[in-house]
């Protein structure tokens, strides 16, 4: 019988990071289920669960760190290219989450950049994934975790008109529960998940490099 392993994760880390992947998990461990429950990024680990993905102050009990925690402003090509400086964020709408109400005030801040006005044409949404599906779908600018939306400006989808990674004071790590540690199924998605988060670190250095560079040629008069 396969063996069942259970994931916490929250709904925006599990679309726009680990499902993506886990496609190479399931092709090198085709024994191993593998069973995403809601909510890894708030709750507590459950009972039931084996490791949570989850973000939190580094040093967690029973956990190993994957990569920063860190917010960027995304949006489609077309509205990026209508974004010269900061105070075009005025002319455009923002995609603001009703929960995390101080993510644009926090990237605004890092990014040396005077306040926005909330606006009429604003979008509210409660909660990341919806946040990251209207970017996608041109609604507006949204400031949201990297991880969620790496993929997407690798493959061209989204871009940041603003190539500045403001980072936060948690990480983003796998919460282990004792008890199934030494589960041969969690063994396994440790193993994967710790060299997926490599390779994505590396992306992620990559890609801020490209963008960097990107951003002192559009400088260079």
């Amino acid at each position: 019988s396969p063996s069942v392993l259970t994931v916490g994760v929250g709904p925006a880390i599990a679309v726009g990071w680990l499902i993506p992947r886990l496609v190479r998990f399931h092709q090198n461990h085709p024994e191993i289920e593998v069973r995403l429950a809601t909510g890894g990024t708030t709750l507590p680990i459950q009972k039931d669960w084996s490791c949570a993905i989850r973000r939190e102050n580094s040093g967690v009990h029973q956990s190993d760190d994957l990569f920063a925690s860190e917010v960027v402003p995304v949006c489609t090509p077309a509205i990026a290219e209508m974004l010269c400086s900061t105070t075009d964020l005025n002319n455009v709408p923002l995609i603001r989450l009703t929960k995390m109400p101080d993510d644009w005030p926090f990237w605004l801040e890092a990014a040396g950049a005077a306040r926005v006005q909330n606006k009429s044409s604003d979008m509210l949404c409660e909660s990341n994934t919806m946040a990251v599906e209207a970017a996608l779908n041109g609604v507006g600018v949204a400031v949201v975790q990297l991880p969620y939306v790496m993929d997407a400006i690798s493959a061209g989808r989204l871009s940041t008109p603003f190539p500045i990674f403001a980072p936060k004071t948690d990480t983003w790590l796998l919460q282990r529960q004792p008890s199934r540690e030494k589960d041969a199924s969690f063994v396994a998605f440790r193993a994967w998940l710790t060299h997926e988060a490599t390779e994505y670190r590396n992306a992620a250095e990559i890609l801020k490099k490209r963008l960097g560079k990107m951003l002192r040629l559009a400088k260079t008069p």
